[in-house]
This record gives structure tokens, sequence and C-alpha cells, in this order.
């Protein structure tokens, strides 16, 4: 993490980690930022993050965020390849189905989003969809391409006139997410896991082990412990576990960042 004296209340660059239903203690966070009125002027995540980030810069609040995780949380689970499901596409038609087709320049605040491209997950290059370099590019899609977790909804395959391209989760390469350079104080939203903190002293270039490099590169970072909430329990979690991840999410970021207002 930087050690560099920034003020909050001028506005963070805020990044989400992907993390199944852990990035839910992202919502948690996005509340104690707004009941403290610090701006969120940009944002960035990878994988279920993804879909958070591209919501808060669309204009979203915390509350509303979590209401729609509760609402299409069945969706998304039933959606899952191991379940007989249609795969990462209902990701597209339900972001689609809320923000109205939207590109990335249609949105308020200017937003990131990595995936992963490959011919498989252990041998992947990081690319990111963002508002300066893909401003045409479907808010929807993006999430798909980031969210296409192996197992659970499987790859993304995009077909061109040369070539098929194979996207997967944005947390496999790079970072989780990826932070680009920004003059903006970084806010990441992190959180502990029993399998981070056994190897967080030796980071390696790994899906589990990504959110390491985000980490390092950003100036404030709020990590909830999140260790005995499943990530990915009943395929994508329960109602009760997203709302204490984002309950604990709103702690965390109250005891690491009142001292910084």
């Amino acid at each position: 993490m930087l050690k560099i004296d920034k003020d909050l209340s001028k506005g963070v660059f805020l990044a989400i980690r992907g993390g199944g239903i852990k990035s839910a203690s992202a919502i948690g966070i996005l509340k104690f930022l707004e009941e403290e009125n610090i701006e969120i002027k940009a944002v960035s995540g990878a994988s279920l993050g993804s879909i958070i980030a591209a919501l808060i810069a669309d204009g979203y609040d915390a509350k509303t965020i979590l209401d729609l995780f509760l609402k299409y949380n069945k969706v998304f689970t039933k959606a899952a390849k191991v379940l007989g499901g249609r795969g990462s596409i209902i990701v597209e038609e339900t972001m689609n189905k809320v923000l109205g087709h939207k590109d990335f320049n249609d949105l308020e605040k200017p937003l990131y989003i990595n995936a992963s491209t490959g011919n498989k997950p252990s041998n992947v290059e990081a690319v990111s969809f963002n508002s300066q370099k893909t401003p045409d590019v479907n808010v929807g899609i993006a999430c798909r391409a980031s969210s296409s977790i192996p197992i659970i909804y499987g790859p993304y395959k995009v077909k061109t006139k040369d070539q098929t391209v194979t996207f997967w989760d944005g947390g496999y390469s790079g970072g989780n997410p990826l932070i680009p350079s920004t003059d903006l104080p970084v806010l990441y939203c992190n959180f502990t896991t029993a399998l981070t903190r056994k190897n967080e002293k030796n980071p390696v270039k790994n899906w589990h082990l990504t959110p390491i490099y985000s980490e390092m590169t950003a100036n404030f970072v709020v990590k909830p412990d999140l260790n005995k909430i499943g990530m990915f329990d009943g395929i994508l979690g329960t109602k009760k576990d997203m709302i204490e991840a984002a309950h604990r999410g709103y702690k965390a970021a109250k005891t690491t960042l009142s001292k910084h207002l």
C-alpha cells in the first residue's frame, strides 16, 4: 500500500475486488462514504466487483445496489453452468436491464472494468474496458467478460472476423481489479480470507493472490475479515451472506477511514 497522505474529502478513486458474494462488502463501504459525504469520482472493479462498480458509475446508491443484488441473487445462481444454466450471459442481460443498454460513455462517472483473455485461466493476460479507451463498449458485455469465472459460468467467447477472443474472470490476471494511474487517492475494497493471510508475503501471478497487487498500489485499504463467509456457497451465496458481508464492510470502513477524515 502506498504511504501517501491524501485528503479523502476531495473525493476518491474506488477500486472493488471481485470475490463472489464477498464483494458485497464494498456496498457497506459505499454506505460509509455516502454518510461522510465522500465523493467517488471514478471507480473500477473485477468479476462481481465490476457489477457493483458499474452501478456506482451510473449513480446508484448503496441501498439500491444491495436491494438489486438481493433481488437478482437467484437469477445469477440459476445461470451457473454447473446447474445447467445459461452461464455469464445472464450478467450481460441483467446489467442491460438495469442500466438500459448503456455504453461506458453514457455513465455519470469514469468506469474501469478488467477481464482476462487467453486459452485457459492459468495462462491469461489482463484487458481493460474503460471510459477512455472503450467508450462505445456496452457495460453489460464488459461486466459479463469480467464475471466469466471458470466452472460456475465458464468462458465468454467473442467471435470477430479474424479470430475468437476468450474472456475469463477479471480476477485472474494483473490485479483484482486493475487500478489505472490517477491523481485521486485510491481506496481499495479488499477483504481478508485464510488463503490470502497465508500467502500475502509471497505474491505470485495467481488468481487468489492478484488482490495483493491492487492493494500495493492503493492509498487506503478497507479489509474486513470475511473468512467465515463463503465465496460461492450455494453457487453465489445466500441473501444472509450478502447482508453480513455488506455490514462487515461498513464496520471496517468506519474503523479504517474515520482517522483520515
